[in-house]
């Protein structure tokens, strides 16, 4: 057996070595067990993300609002948005956002608005928020591998809308917008589903 021999099985157990252990990991992660897909059928909203409930990792409070904020509360749908001042889509999809933050009707909902770089946007939003009497939280990226670890998201503007057991439900971002009506229907839905307990 030739030295190109010897390479080319030895590149070929190490790739699927890995293809393997990427399954373990993935499997393990239960974004494709038969719990994963059930839940994923299960619901009726648009665009689910497989049930994913993030944490936040790598984050600190934002000088933004200081002392008007609180953390959210439990129990109700909460709106997670990601936005940065050197992203070129959010100076479109923020203004939207807030638009639609001022004129939705009034919902039972929480927010945390979070920076990965700069407080424009995260100032704003905030604002929209506190205008609308909708109690929020600012925050601000200080490690961004742990926050991409631990939340899930790698881009910006992201809005992911959890469900009152802090599961995604809805994602909406620059290249996958989900429409204002389909956000007043989750958070209909949530309303409903809370006053039934």
């Amino acid at each position: 057996m030739g030295h190109t021999d010897r390479f080319r099985i030895i590149s070929l157990a190490v790739a699927i070595g890995s293809a393997l252990l990427y399954w373990f990991v993935y499997a393990d992660n239960r974004h494709i067990t038969a719990e994963g897909r059930a839940a994923r059928l299960a619901t009726t909203m648009p665009i689910p993300l497989n049930g994913f409930a993030p944490r936040l990792q790598g984050v600190l409070p934002s000088t933004a609002h200081a002392g008007q904020t609180k953390p959210p509360e439990q129990n109700i749908p909460t709106l997670l948005i990601v936005v940065s001042d050197r992203c070129p889509g959010c100076s479109t999809v923020v203004p939207e956002w807030i638009n639609w933050i001022r004129n939705s009707p009034n919902h039972n909902y929480s927010a945390v608005v979070v920076s990965v770089e700069g407080t424009n946007y995260l100032q704003q939003l905030s604002d929209a928020f506190l205008a609308k009497g909708i109690v929020s939280e600012a925050l601000r990226v200080t490690q961004r591998q742990a926050f991409i670890r631990s939340s899930g998201v790698s881009a910006t503007p992201t809005l992911l809308a959890l469900d009152n057991r802090g599961r995604v439900r809805i994602v909406s971002g620059m290249f996958s917008r989900v429409s204002q009506h389909a956000l007043e229907q989750f958070l209909d839905l949530e309303a409903k589903a809370i006053a039934t307990r």
